[in-house]
């Protein structure tokens, strides 16, 4: 179960390992926090968001922002007391900022119509910190997902949660017919070109990152991984071994068989598509992936380099910096 900007983890988490997940509960939560542009129109614009992190962080200690998390209680002195002494406990200022940051950046809206884990999504009708409407989104937008839209404005899960705990109950007493997982979300990284040939000193590098599968063609490999920081360290350590002895690479996130580890649909194809474009050495991240990565520290620069002539524009990536 995730709430609020946990959601996205969770969802992370049915995807990577849809094996060990049988449901899936969404309270209040969102695929996107914040926007730049004027979709999805039910998140927050990026700069009023900012502005909120900056209030939020001025007004440290105090009862922040109960207004939306739980305007029921906006007038009790003693909830509004004891909330502003969990957070003093759970947090600081500067934590404040960084945690907000992380969630304003995550955008999972394109994995969704892959999460094939059966799911809960409950929201408020009147939440005032996460509109309604990010919730259908995500119920919208999830094969397997059933929304309940409860009463009231409170964004904590558990102020007057016993509508809550009722719809979560039914969940999980309800049957489950959603079919065993076949596939999970995995990190794709692709080398190919001069240099990708996989020999002892790479096969050691890779070993020690313990990709999950690795599938190797005349024309490079591709190695699986459960987690973007993993794929990515590995990426950064093949980069150390030096120009002309390391193929292009790329990273990107999709969907790919459990049995065998074989991408599914367009996954493998944006990959090679990505490293097609990237000279020895260098370390593309999908447009995809990098929505996902907010707050991993690893700089990244907008890739503009153009396709060669006669081929398809690329996806937009990202390069992994030096």
């Amino acid at each position: 179960m995730g709430t609020s900007e946990g959601g996205a983890c969770s969802v992370l988490l049915a995807m990577q390992r849809p094996e060990r997940v049988h449901g899936l509960i969404l309270v209040g939560t969102t695929a996107r926090v914040a926007r730049t542009g004027d979709e999805p129109a039910w998140a927050v614009p990026r700069a009023q968001f900012d502005q909120r992190i900056q209030q939020w962080q001025d007004t440290f200690g105090q009862p922040q922002a109960l207004e939306r998390f739980a305007p029921s209680r906006l007038h009790d002195a003693r909830f509004a007391a004891w909330w502003s002494r969990i957070l003093r406990a759970a947090s600081s200022p500067s934590a404040i900022r960084a945690v907000l940051e992380v969630a304003r950046d995550v955008d999972i809206r394109s994995l969704l119509p892959q999460v094939r884990t059966r799911t809960l999504v409950v929201h408020r009708t009147d939440d005032r910190l996460v509109p309604v409407e990010a919730g259908r989104y995500l119920a919208a937008h999830m094969p397997n997902a059933t929304l309940v839209e409860l009463p009231g404005a409170d964004h904590i899960y558990f102020v007057d949660a016993d509508p809550l705990v009722h719809a979560v109950a039914e969940f999980i007493a309800r049957p489950d017919d959603v079919p065993a997982p076949s596939s999970w979300l995995a990190v794709i990284l692709h080398m190919s070109g001069a240099g990708s040939h996989l020999n002892d000193e790479k096969r050691q590098i890779l070993g020690d990152f313990a990709p999950r599968h690795l599938r190797v063609t005349p024309h490079g490999w591709t190695a699986l991984f459960e987690t973007p920081s993993r794929a990515l360290a590995c990426a950064r350590r093949l980069r150390e071994l030096g120009r002309g002895l390391v193929g292009a690479m790329s990273l990107h996130i999709g969907e790919c068989r459990i049995a065998d580890g074989i991408p599914i649909g367009v996954a493998h194809e944006v990959a090679q598509q990505l490293a097609g474009l990237a000279n020895g050495g260098e370390i593309i991240v999908s447009e995809t992936l990098r929505d996902i990565l907010a707050g991993s520290g690893i700089p990244l620069e907008r890739f503009t380099r153009s396709p060669s002539a006669g081929h398809a524009p690329a996806p937009f990536g990202w390069l992994v910096a030096d």
